[in-house]
């Protein structure tokens, strides 16, 4: 268990990324939910496995940017690979409406960018050759494009089971 401990991130700003995620989880625990907790969980499992990889290879291997220490891997990684953008997108589908489709991609595009920021400023990202002004294609991607199909995917999938 020493070990265990020894071994974890407790670098500069892992705070940020661990009480936002703490929120963010609260927040999907009590809002009202018009998804069903399987699509719940399936989104949440997907988005933070596409995060993973994503990020791995632009932290990792293209060696963009830091999450936390360079060296370890721990609490910010999981926060900010895991949790966090696993979470806005849960929240995003569960308020997701057609006919609001661009204003709720502006917003949350606004909300992820403001939350990359943050984590630079606060020292848990440490930026190579990122800005995060890049990061505003992906999140409009995202919300725009790929959430919206996958809510469709889950839906005409649930709706085939029954």
């Amino acid at each position: 268990m020493k070990q265990f401990i020894q071994n974890m991130d407790f670098s500069t700003g892992w705070w940020y990324s661990a009480i936002l995620g703490v929120f963010l989880l609260l927040f999907i625990v009590f809002m009202p939910k018009r998804l069903n907790m399987p699509e719940i969980y399936l989104t949440f499992g997907l988005i933070a496995g596409l995060v993973w990889v994503v990020d791995t290879i632009f932290a990792v291997w293209i060696d963009l940017f830091d999450v936390g220490s360079p060296n370890k891997r721990g609490i910010p990684e999981f926060f900010m690979y895991t949790i966090i953008p696993s979470s806005f997108a849960v929240i995003y589908l569960n308020v997701y409406q057609e006919p609001k489709k661009l204003l709720y991609t502006i917003f949350f595009t606004a909300v992820s960018e403001l939350a990359e920021w943050l984590a630079v400023a606060v020292g848990v990202m440490t930026l190579k050759h990122w800005n995060p002004l890049y990061s505003i294609p992906v999140y409009l991607v995202v919300y725009y494009f790929y959430l919206p199909f996958h809510l469709r995917i889950m839906k005409r999938t649930s709706k085939s089971e029954h």
